[in-house]
């Protein structure tokens, strides 16, 4: 569509005096290429233009074009722009109008945009009719709502002597840049739907922290403004449709938790979290983890465990590999992993699993961490690998700290 920073391209339009007026079907799947800074609806702003719209849809066009120029300012790559003032073109919404979705390549909505100069009574939509079920309109402007000068801005205003516009017309208006704006009606001497500045919402994620191994129903937690709404995912890698979701309320205290009804399978996960507080956002927080199902390896073990198999019942290669297995994993409520084991001469096998228990069970009384402890009873187990006797003589404390040491070089 090429870049015409002053009055960008469109796939619609109206120029000088002209008149675009859509009452229904759809304006989808359009995309502005990287480059350009071309709109979806674009009017003039001579000779008063006008465009209309009643009903139908402009959703799920993909806006992949320059939004902004060199001084921050936005030049286009939206679905609906308003580049001049309500007096110079009007903007005419009712009924049914759909415009949302439209999301630019950070996944942004941007929907209809008006290039206001004044807070108030500048840029501003013309409501010629209500707004009824099935309508959405997401706009933003050049001047935001904002803590100190501009705390209000006109969105849309009734057409003198037609329509007023009313409380209920504000349901159908989202703010596209909802972080510190939120859509309100003011009730005065001209109704207005506006946007007003909001406290952003504050959101932080605690658990799981990123890469961490965690069970299959995992508590989330963090801090947040109190009374916010927050909505949480939890998105398999391997296949994203395969999601768990929920909603949790930040309590008196700051904090939030939230913990899946159902238990996750193993693998990895994406965790996404938002917020919402008196019509503004947050987020989303995301967090990659891994779920590891510890009951079922527990129970896996207990089965092994259970059939009193000995070395003889395996060929050498299985027999090596579930001794790497039942080494190699160990978790808690707090840790999980894999440890190697470690390699050493096999003389006999006889008393190395009671090495490895006893001496992890040492290092858990004795206040390890689970890491630690279980790197003790891997050194337990091939200390008693080296010897023929069935109770290994050298499992002391120092020795034990010093094949971790070799090991661990």
């Amino acid at each position: 569509m090429g870049k015409v920073p002053t009055n960008p391209p469109s796939v619609l339009g109206a120029g000088s005096r002209g008149v675009l007026v859509i009452e229904g079907g759809d304006i989808t799947n359009n995309t502005i290429a990287d480059g350009s800074n071309g709109v979806i609806i674009g009017i003039g702003n001579s000779n008063s233009p006008r465009f209309e719209m009643t009903g139908g849809k402009i959703t799920g066009n993909k806006l992949l074009g320059n939004e902004l120029s060199d001084t921050n300012e936005t030049i286009g790559n939206v679905a609906v722009y308003m580049r001049g003032t309500a007096a110079e073109a009007r903007f005419d919404f009712g009924r049914t109008a759909y415009v949302y979705d439209n999301l630019n390549g950070a996944g942004r909505q941007r929907n209809v945009y008006l290039k206001n100069s004044n807070a108030r009574d500048s840029a501003y939509l013309t409501l010629v009719g209500a707004m009824e079920p099935g309508a959405k309109v997401g706009v933003y402007a050049k001047l935001m709502p904002n803590e100190t000068n501009n705390p209000v801005v006109d969105i849309a205003i009734g057409l003198t002597g037609r329509y007023q516009a009313t409380v209920v017309d504000a349901v159908y208006f989202v703010s596209d840049i909802n972080t510190t704006a939120a859509i309100a009606f003011e009730n005065g001497v001209q109704q207005k739907i506006v946007l007003t500045y909001r406290t952003p919402v504050e959101l932080q994620l605690t658990e799981p922290t990123a890469g961490q191994v965690v069970g299959n129903q995992p508590t989330v937690s963090g801090t947040g403004s109190v009374g916010a709404k927050l909505s949480v995912t939890l998105v398999s890698k391997s296949d994203p449709n395969v999601s768990v979701k929920g909603e949790v309320t930040v309590k008196s205290d700051g904090t939030w938790e939230f913990t899946p009804s159902t238990s996750l399978a193993s693998g990895d996960y994406t965790l996404q979290v938002t917020a919402v507080k008196d019509g503004v956002s947050a987020g989303p927080v995301t967090r990659d983890f891994t779920v590891v199902d510890k009951t079922a390896l527990q129970a896996k073990v207990t089965e092994i465990n259970g059939e009193n198999l000995v070395e003889a019942d395996y060929t050498p290669a299985s027999w090596t590999e579930l001794q790497n297995k039942l080494s190699e994993a160990y978790s808690s409520s707090e840790e999980c992993g894999h440890l190697p084991s470690f390699l050493t001469d096999i003389v006999d096998t006889t008393g190395v699993g009671d090495a490895f228990s006893s001496c992890a069970i040492y290092g858990t009384m004795n206040n390890e961490s689970l890491y630690s402890a279980c790197q003790s009873g891997l050194a337990g187990a091939a200390l008693a690998l080296q010897t023929e006797q069935s109770i290994c003589t050298s499992l002391r404390p120092e020795k034990i700290y010093e094949v971790i040491q070799e090991y661990s070089r």
